[in-house]
């Protein structure tokens, strides 16, 4: 078997940007989406708990689920599910 040429090497290296950005690109329209959705709400509330975030100061995450649909976990919960902060 060959070594790749230069070329296949550099055609290959685009294709994995091309998925980084592509990625990333999902993953920020998912924040956006998960932000106007939030502030449409009356009142946001941890998907665990469901403690209402009153606070604009604290650190509460939004996550995508597998259906794209953002949900919202207080410092607590997301250190206890995902780790992290306040763990």
């Amino acid at each position: 078997m060959s070594s790749p040429t230069l070329n296949e090497l550099a055609e290959r290296l685009k294709r994995v940007g091309d998925e980084i950005a592509g990625m990333r690109k999902r993953i920020e329209a998912g924040g956006l989406i998960a932000y106007a959705r939030f502030a449409e709400a009356d009142q946001a509330a941890c998907v665990e708990c469901g403690r209402v975030w009153l606070d604009s100061s604290g650190r509460w995450r939004s996550y995508l689920t597998v259906d794209d649909e953002p949900v919202l976990y207080c410092p607590e919960c997301a250190a206890r599910e995902f780790g992290g902060e306040d763990a």
